[in-house]
């Protein structure tokens, strides 16, 4: 069923309709925040709020197409509000078994690609999770973000040139599909 059909029902009460999004967003919100947090249990709990505070306050969306772009800001929100709550860093010596992502991209390799985006610096590693964890457009981005398009095609290029720089990789649109590969 397509996302606005689910929010419909979702705010209609419908638990099962609201459990389909949950499915259906979960792995790009919980690769969001791990890239925002260095946190595994930190990013757990941040989609878990997220999707908590989606769940109470779904009336308050007032375009169910964008149910994406919404949840996504709520989950950057969450996630600094964990950040700046835990007054912290956090140091990933390392990062728990997962199934290996299909390929071109081996498990290693997303492991070193995730490793490589939380480097990133804020702005950049933010702009990086909405685009291509949480599969939003640029100007869905731009929205999330509160920038200009500009500015999130700028961070979207710096990002992946220092990302290609970083693995070694073919080029700045290969390190783009082993991006959008980890996110799936």
């Amino acid at each position: 069923m397509e996302e606005r059909g689910l929010v419909r029902q979702a705010r209609r009460g419908d638990a099962g309709a609201f459990t389909a999004l949950v499915e259906r967003y979960e792995r790009p919100m919980y690769a969001t925040a791990c890239s925002l947090l260095h946190s595994e249990w930190d990013a757990a709990d941040a989609v878990q709020e997220a999707f908590t505070e989606a769940f109470e306050h779904l009336d308050g969306l007032r375009d169910a197409d964008r149910f994406r772009a919404w949840l996504s800001r709520i989950v950057v929100n969450k996630c600094n509000q964990t950040y700046r709550d835990s007054a912290r860093l956090y140091v990933v010596e390392e990062l728990p078994d997962r199934p290996a992502p299909a390929d071109p991209v081996s498990a290693e390799e997303s492991f070193d690609l995730i490793r490589a985006v939380r480097e990133l610096d804020d702005d950049d590693r933010t702009t990086v999770a909405l685009r291509y964890f949480c599969d939003l457009k640029i100007d869905e981005v731009a929205d999330v973000l509160g920038c200009p398009v500009g500015t999130v095609k700028s961070r979207l290029n710096r990002a992946l040139t220092k990302l290609h720089m970083t693995l070694g990789t073919g080029s700045a649109g290969s390190v783009r599909s082993d991006v959008q590969e980890v996110a799936r």
